[in-house]
């Protein structure tokens, strides 16, 4: 379903971060990323490239649902070349940058 949404998204895989994706038909290029296990130095750059390819598919606003993650996420950095809206949902907080 993920490859229906972001072409090859789903050609690579990780044990350890399970990530779903969702359209907002009611948003221009918004799409929820559900993410399911945890982020850590060992697996940032599959989380990256995800991330990257859903951006190069159009989708500028991009809303992480973070509620499965294991570890709170405080904060988190990502850079490209494309102007992106994020927005971090966890269980408690939420960041909008």
């Amino acid at each position: 379903m993920n490859d229906q949404l972001v072409p090859g998204f789903d050609d690579e895989k990780d044990d350890s971060l399970k990530i779903r994706l969702q359209k907002v038909e009611q948003v221009d290029g918004c799409l929820v990323l559900y993410l399911a296990g945890y982020i850590d130095t060992y697996n940032s750059n599959y989380f990256q490239k995800r991330v990257t390819k859903a951006v190069d598919a159009g989708f500028t606003r991009l809303i992480f649902h973070c509620a499965e993650l294991h570890e709170n996420l405080c904060f988190m950095l990502f850079s490209t070349d494309n102007c992106v809206q994020l927005d971090f949902f966890s269980a408690c907080n939420s960041i909008r940058i």
